[in-house]
């Protein structure tokens, strides 16, 4: 993920903050949904009948 953050955010550019790839933006929030998602199957039963982030939320 670091790698990640170097090579796609906005990092030193100066350009501003990148919304999807740097710290705390939309791919670590999908991260945190997807673990969470893991983390908790057993016991959230019907939760998992969707597999993609918006409705995880």
């Amino acid at each position: 993920r670091e790698r990640m953050r170097r090579e796609l955010g906005s990092g030193d550019r100066g350009d501003g903050w990148d919304l999807k790839q740097d710290a705390g933006g939309i791919a670590d929030i999908e991260f945190m949904v997807q673990y969470a998602a893991l983390r908790w199957a057993s016991s959230l039963g019907d939760y998992l009948d969707f597999t993609d982030n918006i409705r995880l939320l």
